[in-house]
This record gives structure tokens, C-alpha cells and sequence, in this order.
């Protein structure tokens, strides 16, 4: 009877605290890219698949695959700000492949396409896989940027700097 007991507590006990989640920031998860512009104009194509993410720890990625531009870092919100600290080299997340050339350059590709190419020294990338280099160079000097959140709901983002408008859609992807 005392085992039934202990069995039945540790029971509960484990199913009332697998369910307490710590709350998620409304931020997180996958954004598709809709405008990126200035006073009304568009200044970048954006294209449908185009993403920005934000995931749980605490890492983003995001490509607009016409402009080939990706970029990976980290991500913090604090008040009404969003800063994004990029990594010298981008992680390879979100994306399908990336090579590597002897000759110093890396090709990022998504859907068949480049969507970013990178030219450094030879000495870094001669012999070397993609995930060496990364890990070899992760943790040079990073680019922080902040943006104004303007506006954050369940189905939309917007944020600014320097009077650029970035604003998205939850991805249902």
C-alpha cells in the first residue's frame, strides 16, 4: 500500500511540474520577411521564404535570399529594444549547405542559390571544413546592432533603426 502511495504522489508530482514552462517571449519562432523600407519605399527585395528567426537560445538566423544576405548571432530584448549581435561568420542555421573553397571563399546556399558568399584570408579556410572554421572564428569582434520594437503581436513584428522599418509575419513554416 505505501509503495502504491509513493508511486501515485511521484506520479503527480512529476506530471504538475512537466507542464510549468517557463513563458516564452512573444518574439520567438520564425518571422517572414514582408517590407524592409524607408519612409514608404521599399530599400531591400524580399522575397516569399525569406526569414528572420528568433529561437530559444537565445540565437537568431535570417536571409533575404535576392539581396544574399544571411546573418546568424545573438539575440536580446530588453524593454522595447531588440539587439542583435552578429557573428563574424555566420552558423550555417536555417540554411541548406555551405562550402568551402580553398581559395578563401564561402558560399551559403538555400533552395539551390547562393544567398551569401564570404571572402577571407586563405590561411583560414585552406584544409579546413566549414564547422573548424566556425568554431575557430566564433568568437571574434561581433557586430551588435539595436532596433526600436514598434510594434509586436501574435501575427506581426515591426522594428526600426535609423529610420528603416523591418516588419514581418509569424511564419507558418
Amino acid at each position: 500500500m505505501r509503495v502504491a502511495i509513493k508511486l501515485l504522489l511521484a506520479v503527480l508530482v512529476v506530471s504538475c511540474t512537466s507542464g510549468s514552462k517557463k513563458s516564452q517571449h512573444p518574439a520567438l519562432g520564425c518571422w517572414d520577411y514582408k517590407e524592409i523600407s524607408s519612409q514608404g519605399e521599399q530599400i531591400k527585395i524580399v522575397t516569399p521564404g525569406d526569414k528572420f528567426c528568433l529561437q530559444e537560445d537565445s540565437t537568431f538566423y535570417y536571409f533575404l535570399s535576392k539581396e544574399m544576405l544571411y546573418a546568424s548571432g545573438k539575440w536580446n530584448i530588453a524593454d522595447s529594444v531588440i539587439a542583435l549581435s552578429y557573428d563574424f561568420i555566420p552558423s550555417g542555421e536555417g540554411i541548406d549547405s555551405v562550402v568551402v573553397s580553398d581559395a578563401g571563399l564561402i558560399s551559403y546556399y538555400m533552395h539551390g542559390r547562393v544567398i551569401k558568399r564570404m571572402g577571407l584570408a586563405r590561411s583560414l579556410t585552406k584544409g579546413k571544413s566549414y564547422q573548424e572554421i566556425y568554431r575557430n572564428n566564433r568568437d571574434n569582434s561581433q557586430h551588435i546592432r539595436s532596433f526600436n520594437i514598434d510594434s509586436l503581436t501574435e501575427n506581426q513584428f515591426v522594428f526600426s533603426e535609423s529610420g528603416v522599418s523591418f516588419i514581418f509575419a509569424k511564419s507558418n513554416s
